[in-house]
């Protein structure tokens, strides 16, 4: 869609690049910064860039997810095996792994695709991995538990609302709390 639509360009042996066209409408001020680099060769994202974009996919992801009526139990599974996670390495894998099966609930491959995509560019970000021995590890742990089973709960009641308000709530939280020097944070009840 996005080579039909001028958007992007693939070179054979290359890669992927985005078009001039693709920035007619964007950011002028970055257009720089990505013209001409294949998708593959992009800079780094800033992590606050990379959280607000994940922020507006997977609540989306979330409130599809409590449409398509999924059970969750494996989500249930994987929140217990993130609540028992003892270094930062493991909780990004399984918080990723969280993500990526819940858009698999969405019942949507192309949600999917693009929610482990988001995982792939976050875990490129510098401030992907923390220490698990600083002190926000244990409030992050904390907070992704807390706010995934809040996300669990509205997708397995099929409250579509309230699974993409849970989403973006956590998504809130995690800014607040990588923006601070502080674990205080603000949980939804």
């Amino acid at each position: 869609m996005l080579e039909v639509k001028g958007l992007v360009q693939s070179r054979q042996g290359s890669g992927i690049y985005i078009t001039k066209t693709a920035y007619a409408e964007g950011w002028p001020e970055r257009k720089e910064e990505f013209a001409d680099h294949p998708l593959s060769e992009a800079p780094a994202p800033k992590w606050l860039d990379i959280l607000h974009a994940q922020q507006c996919l997977e609540s989306h992801i979330a409130k599809q997810a409590a449409l398509a009526g999924a059970d969750g139990l494996w989500l249930e599974d994987l929140i217990e095996r993130l609540r028992l996670v003892a270094s930062a390495a493991e909780l990004h894998r399984l918080n990723g792994q969280w993500h990526s099966a819940l858009a698999q609930a969405s019942r949507n491959t192309e949600l999917l695709w693009l929610s482990q995509q988001m995982w792939e560019r976050r875990a490129q970000a510098s401030a992907a991995h923390l220490a698990s021995d600083a002190p926000p590890f244990v409030a992050l742990r904390n907070l992704c538990v807390g706010d995934h089973k809040r996300t669990l709960e509205a997708v397995r009641k099929g409250d579509s609302d309230r699974a993409y308000y849970a989403m973006w709530h956590h998504f809130e939280n995690l800014k607040a709390l990588y923006k601070s020097e502080t674990t205080a944070l603000s949980l939804p009840s």
